[in-house]
């Protein structure tokens, strides 16, 4: 299983990037392959549970179908964030539904975006040096995809690598952002899944990012 993004759009764009095995939607630069990472926390998560945990009955006592759901939901969403679209960003942070504030991320998206931006301005040369490899000028990424370069792109990665952890919630909640507000702007956990239930798989995913 290999996730990948479209932020990048070809592989001679930036050093770090890879492709996926159908060579397709090569991912954010200088971010490694989750794929083996999600199968080893799926193997460790495994280990931790004893043998005589599971139950079928679904008692108080024992491990059942509804714990095993939000465990594997709760792993899968934990760095889905980090393989997102250059439109589904642009649809986080425009789009209303992920503007308000909930009980782990306090500022919009767009807010947290414009922070992160002006902290990146104030960046010294090594610290541009150990993101992008070069001392660049900082600069907000475009509208236009065409206009996007590969130091947009790893600008992106980085926010994204420190706020995956608040994006795992938001996509348990709300749903994942794939396009602009007009045209379905996210895909999301059955909607006949308990609210209630969608708390606890972000809650978990948010603690495990």
């Amino acid at each position: 299983m290999e996730c990948s993004s479209l932020l990048i759009d070809s592989r001679a764009s930036c050093p770090g990037a890879t492709r996926d095995t159908a060579g397709r939607r090569p991912r954010i630069c200088s971010l490694a392959s989750h794929g083996q990472h999600l199968k080893n926390t799926f193997y460790f998560a495994e280990r931790f549970i004893h043998k005589n945990a599971y139950d079928s009955s679904c008692d108080e006592k024992g491990l059942c179908y509804k714990n095993i759901t939000v465990l594997v939901l709760s792993t899968l969403l934990h760095d889905l964030g980090m393989h997102i679209t250059f439109e589904g960003f642009r649809c986080l942070l425009k789009s209303k539904k992920y503007s308000e504030a909930n009980r782990f991320r306090k500022k919009s998206w767009s807010k947290l975006w414009e922070d992160f931006l002006q902290e990146a301005k104030r960046w010294n040369d090594q610290q541009k040096n150990l993101i992008f490899g070069d001392s660049i000028t900082i600069q907000n990424i475009p509208d236009e995809k065409g206009l996007v370069n590969k130091y947009h792109k790893m600008l992106c990665g980085e926010f994204l690598r420190r706020n995956h952890h608040l994006l795992a919630f938001d996509i348990a909640k709300t749903g994942y952002p794939i396009k602009d507000e007009e045209v379905r702007p996210y895909i999301s956990i059955s909607a006949e899944c308990d609210p209630q239930l969608k708390d606890i798989i972000g809650i978990i995913a948010f603690l495990m990012a």
